[in-house]
């Protein structure tokens, strides 16, 4: 097993989770399915994401006490998580793609739990990327690993999550000045991905009616998102509001994974039965 990631502050917290995933006979090693390891490890690349924005926030001063609150609650969580995916380190190739989060982690964790400055900001700007590649290969290796369909519906759907953190992220690298062409090309780039995945989302012939109401609801949203996206061409930000249009779209797109993962999880009961 790889060692567990902590700030010595939070290492029993993550250990005491870890016990409870890898304890023979407890609950969490018994129903921890495969779609439900690619839906949290998919939350993995939206907190990676998460925790810069509110990193940006505090920066900025906007409602800077709540800001450093959920910042330090996406790292507990991205550190929960962990613990409970390292269930399937024994399979080489998600082992690999964890090791990789773990190597990655500390200095990333070190910049985001400490003080708040541009800095820091920037530091966390090239880091940020390669803890969120290296999160993603976790997804990829657990997707493979089910050979399964409908997991790459948990994986496009939980996607779009992290998609919805990563646009304002960019967003407030641009509002605090630490923005310019790469900046503007990524927001771009992310809203591009997001639309397209959403209308491969909503065609998929495995939607049930929920999950299309659902959707429904998200590219109602994704237009709003899209338009307080749209201000920063003005070089008039309104990060509040960008944010609010974010967390809407991605409080949706948490209920959508869910249901897919759900779906995922029948579909292999009605293939079991049907032998």
């Amino acid at each position: 097993m790889p060692q567990h990631l902590a700030a010595t502050w939070r290492v029993w917290i993550v250990t005491i989770v870890a016990l409870s995933v890898i304890l023979p006979g407890t609950a969490q090693a018994e129903t921890l399915s495969l779609s439900q390891a690619v839906n949290k490890a998919g939350r993995q690349r939206m907190l990676t994401e998460r925790i810069v924005k509110y990193y940006c926030l505090a920066g900025l001063d906007i409602d800077a006490r709540n800001a450093r609150a959920e910042l330090y609650e996406a790292i507990e969580l991205f550190e929960t998580q962990f613990a409970e995916l390292e269930v399937f380190s024994s399979h080489e190739a998600v082992n690999t793609a964890l090791v990789e989060v773990e190597t990655l982690w500390p200095r990333f964790d070190a910049i985001a739990s400490g003080p708040v400055h541009r800095e820091g900001a920037r530091r966390l700007m090239s880091l940020n990327e390669e803890v969120l590649a290296a999160t993603d290969r976790v997804v990829l290796a657990l997707e493979a690993l089910s050979q399964r369909p409908y997991a790459r519906l948990v994986n496009i759907s939980g996607r779009q999550r992290m998609l919805s953190q990563r646009m304002v992220k960019f967003y407030l690298f641009q509002a605090w000045g630490l923005g310019g062409a790469a900046v503007l090309d990524q927001i771009d780039r992310s809203r591009n991905e997001f639309q397209g995945a959403l209308t491969e989302l909503r065609t998929s012939p495995e939607n049930t009616a929920i999950i299309d109401r659902e959707l429904d609801a998200a590219s109602e949203q994704w237009r709003w998102l899209k338009s307080a996206l749209d201000l920063y061409q003005t070089d008039a930000y309104f990060p509040g509001i960008v944010d609010d249009a974010a967390e809407k779209t991605l409080t949706i797109m948490e209920r959508v994974t869910h249901h897919y993962a759900r779906l995922f999880e029948q579909r292999v009961a009605d293939a079991r039965g049907r032998y």
